[in-house]
């Protein structure tokens, strides 16, 4: 499975967004919520546990659960709790997110014949991730990052990743750019795809589309242009150093 390079879906964008999922939360989630951003994560898991066994059926608090689990690398738990969550409150995108993303840490562990299996439920809950809220940019480039990396047969499909960028551009064009330069990687256009991280890092001037030039620069061995795009990035934001 490793040709899926699941783990790039499971650990490079989401553990990005770990901590700032835009939930609406009650006040025993929101206090959880906070432990979770601080890297308290037993506690946060010991607070959500307590929680749930007074209101079983809260899905804010089986997401956060979920993404307590996920930020510990426990994939089968975290699937659980997001599944759980799903089942109460099945409109939910961020929700399908993090399910997507559990099942895809679980692939990227799994032998081939299991992951092919596993694969198809990625797909379906960043699909259904997207399909709930087509504002999601966290969810759209789960998929996009998805369409370049499976093969067909699981539902991927550069075509569709070119598509997906187009539907993003308008709103997202950092996001947008990023999964085009992905394309262009996988495609073995590295000039393109110099050139599409750079447009991502001018688009956004986020710390993230400085940290995937910079990733970019040390897969081609120039760590002195990886070293100044993450200095850049951490200049961008303090907060994220």
């Amino acid at each position: 499975m490793s040709s899926f390079r699941f783990s790039l879906i499971c650990t490079r964008v989401a553990l990005l967004f770990i901590l700032f999922s835009g939930i609406r939360l009650s006040a025993e989630s929101t206090r959880a919520n906070a432990l979770l951003q601080q890297g308290r994560v037993d506690e946060a898991r010991h607070a959500l546990q307590q929680t749930l066994s007074a209101q079983p059926g809260d899905a804010q608090a089986h997401q956060l659960l979920c993404r307590v689990y996920y930020a510990q690398e426990m994939a089968d738990s975290a699937i659980r709790e997001c599944e759980l969550s799903a089942s109460s409150d099945p409109g939910n995108s961020d929700t399908q997110m993090w399910l997507g993303r559990a099942y895809g840490m679980k692939a990227s562990r799994a032998n081939p014949l299991i992951a092919f299996s596993i694969a198809r439920k990625v797909h379906a809950a960043f699909e259904r991730a997207v399909q709930l809220d087509p504002a999601n940019v966290q969810a759209m480039s789960d998929l996009g990052e998805y369409y370049v990396q499976a093969p067909a047969i699981v539902g991927g499909g550069l075509d569709k990743a070119r598509d997906l960028a187009n539907r993003m551009e308008p709103r997202f064009p950092s996001q947008a750019h990023r999964l085009r330069a992905l394309i262009a990687n996988q495609s073995k256009d590295p000039a393109t795809a110099e050139a599409e991280f750079k447009k991502a890092v001018q688009a956004g001037r986020t710390p993230a589309a400085y940290i995937d030039l910079g990733q970019f620069y040390q897969s081609r061995r120039q760590p002195e242009k990886a070293l100044e795009a993450l200095r850049a990035g951490v200049e961008a934001d303090h907060r994220k150093d």
